[in-house]
């Protein structure tokens, strides 16, 4: 074989391994590249996953507060209304009471007159009797009247 196609096919060889040595720095550089894009996909990812999960926790907190503010107004509500009918049923005892406490009084009064008419009563006939026992007796005195103590 001559020098010349000994020097071509070596010259090819050579390019050959050449391009191959570059081809295999590029795929390593893609590779490389490719490994550094995972990572930072991957943290971006990660990094927006503790964005959403902040955002759910905040939206949750504020669930929570708006729920606990709604209860307190509700109980607020419920205890007002309680207190609003304890009032009322308080009232109305306390004129259930005032009433009868007047009409007790209003009886009592009645019956202390009654009393008073029925001591009157038993007093004249008391007085009547007397006279009746003395007239009976002979004698006829003149009829004696009793005394506000009741005493003749």
């Amino acid at each position: 074989m001559s020098f010349l196609p000994v020097a071509l096919t070596t010259m090819l060889i050579a390019i050959v391994i050449v391009l191959g040595v570059v081809m295999v720095k590029y795929v390593s550089s893609l590779v490389a590249n490719a490994y550094q894009i995972k990572i930072e996909l991957q943290a971006d990812l990660e990094s927006g996953l503790r964005r959403i999960e902040e955002d759910l926790d905040k939206r949750a907190r504020l669930v929570k507060r708006e729920l606990l503010d709604e209860l307190m107004k509700l109980r607020t509500a419920s205890d007002a209304e309680t207190n609003r009918r304890i009032t009322e049923v308080v009232d109305a005892l306390q004129k259930a009471i005032r009433d009868l406490d007047e009409a007790t009084v209003e009886r009592s009064k009645s019956i202390i007159r009654t009393l008073d008419d029925v001591r009157r009563d038993l007093d004249c006939m008391h007085v009547d009797f007397r006279v009746f026992k003395r007239e009976k007796r002979g004698e006829k005195a003149a009829p004696t009247l009793p005394g506000p103590d009741g005493e003749m």
